[in-house]
């Protein structure tokens, strides 16, 4: 009776330790990711949409690829980018959870999260005539997630400047009729 008892312990503490290195795997490989507004429709080609007077500091990888600097006299158009990020760790502590079969399993609980916002405003003038914005929040367990607050924080950048490229070309038209009319000679 011991020997069976002995044999189902050993096969139930395998199994556990399986399942956990497999979900783990599975679904530790990246963090998660939530973007807002949630988009239908992306483009499938990135096109400069908009051009004015660019005011942005920071990597050029993480501005919208649909915005240029005005490249003539002054633009009466004016673009503003910019974002923030916020990042965060929960310490690592070990959880201790008791099995059906009476042992003691440790497991290491912790969570990393970052989070992006930007905003796009486009300038007539002094007046803003329109503000193109964007979240995302990334999440990952610390003891399973491969990828670091650095790789986390690139990937939510690059996940907002694809979001605000996304609402422009919903609002083409606008940013077209916007870009004539800066085009224009101004007694006309």
């Amino acid at each position: 009776m011991t020997d069976l008892r002995s044999k189902y312990i050993v096969k139930t503490t395998f199994r556990l330790i399986i399942t956990s290195i497999t979900m783990g795997s599975i679904w530790g490989c990246l963090a998660r990711i939530n973007v807002v507004p949630e988009i239908a429709q992306k483009p499938d080609e990135i096109q400069v949409l908009l051009r004015g007077s660019l005011s942005y500091e920071g990597n050029p990888d993480y501005l919208p690829r649909t915005v240029a600097d005005y490249v003539g006299s002054a633009s009466a158009i004016a673009i503003r980018y910019s974002y923030e990020d916020v990042q965060g760790r929960s310490p690592l502590v070990n959880k201790f959870t008791l099995t059906h079969s009476g042992l003691l399993f440790e497991q290491p609980v912790g969570f990393k999260s970052v989070r992006v916002i930007g905003s796009l405003d486009v300038l007539d003038g002094e007046r803003v005539v329109k503000t193109y914005s964007a979240m995302a929040t990334l999440s990952a367990h610390s003891e399973y997630s491969r990828e670091t607050l650095s790789d986390m924080r690139r990937r939510g950048l690059l996940a907002v400047r694809d979001n605000v490229e996304s609402q422009m070309y919903q609002d083409r038209e606008f940013l077209q009729r916007l870009t004539a009319r800066q085009a224009q000679p101004a007694n006309q």
